[in-house]
């Protein structure tokens, strides 16, 4: 795998991370590179809306990141295969989860599980938690992903969410040289240009 495709996607609520990162693990899974989408956020796991629901789940991220010591073995055997296709494989949290169903997670853990999934896969895309500066895996992944896309909705919401962490995402620990900013889920008839404005 290249040094940079770990790309991790942050956004306010219903920005479209999730959807984006689902479209772009199946666009790259056209072009037979291997996709390992990792669903962050404990607060509404997404793991459960997209697969379906007989398919199989045996580990989550939460037990994942909270054992004592993770192998690459374990990384792998916790990815949840597509049936359908064969290139991406999903790691997040199973249904009826939350982060209290875990012990802390530390920062040192979710850095040591992204170093194990880059040889694994041609492509890791990390789907932050809205409320990433209380998620660990979250905050880890925009610190250590080769690429950062920042989301911003179309509405005041997303405008509100993408200001107010303008300053936390602009300090050097997010290396504000690597996000890309794009703005999503515009609606028909809406100005392009006013909405970037905002931004």
């Amino acid at each position: 795998m290249s040094d940079s495709n770990v790309l991790a996607v942050m956004g306010s609520s219903a920005s479209g991370k999730t959807s984006l990162c689902c479209k772009l693990a199946q666009r790259l899974s056209e072009k037979r590179q291997n996709v390992i989408v990792v669903f962050c956020d404990p607060f509404t796991p997404a793991i459960p809306y997209i697969l379906p629901a007989d398919a199989p789940h045996h580990v989550s991220l939460g037990e994942l990141l909270t054992r004592p010591v993770i192998t690459q073995t374990d990384a792998l055997a916790a990815c949840v295969p597509l049936k359908d296709n064969e290139y991406i494989s999903l790691l997040g949290y199973k249904a009826k989860e939350s982060i209290l169903n875990f012990a802390e997670v530390l920062p040192t853990k979710a850095a040591e599980l992204y170093t194990m999934l880059r040889p694994l896969a041609d492509y890791v895309l990390i789907d932050c938690a809205t409320a990433f500066e209380a998620d660990v895996a979250s905050i880890v992944a925009l610190k250590s992903a080769d690429r950062i896309l920042r989301l911003g909705s179309g509405n005041l919401n997303g405008v509100s969410y993408f200001q107010s962490h303008e300053k936390i995402l602009c300090d050097a620990g997010y290396r504000p040289e690597e996000q890309l900013k794009a703005v999503s889920n515009v609606w028909a008839g809406q100005e392009y240009e006013v909405v970037a404005q905002q931004y």
